[in-house]
């Protein structure tokens, strides 16, 4: 698969989502993602989209991810589909999240 190549989030009709792409990854209708926060792992199931520039977005509503990845852990190990894809930094995650989801009511 190759890594994750971007993170970004942003709000769409009110609604806080999670776009993830990967670099050379024939698209498939969905992943599933597992962050290891020290306080435990939060899974993600994100859909492919194709409208989102080949996405694949995860839905933040209802969930506590955004919450998690903005909070007191600097790092955190990314698996998806169950394959292990490396370390995602953190550093900077918070006044990033907070800013990219100010719009649907922030975190």
């Amino acid at each position: 698969m190759g890594g994750i190549a971007s993170f970004a989030a942003f709000c769409l009709s009110g609604q806080p989502f999670l776009a993830v792409t990967l670099p050379g990854q024939a698209p498939v209708p969905a992943l599933a993602l597992r962050f290891g926060f020290s306080g435990g792992a939060v899974d993600a199931r994100a859909g492919y989209e194709e409208t989102a520039g080949g996405a694949y977005v995860v839905a933040l509503a209802g969930t506590d991810l955004a919450a998690r990845m903005a909070g007191r852990d600097a790092k955190v190990p990314l698996t998806v589909d169950g394959k292990a894809e490396g370390v995602l930094s953190l550093a900077g995650s918070t006044k990033a999240l907070k800013g990219a989801l100010a719009a649907c009511g922030g975190l």
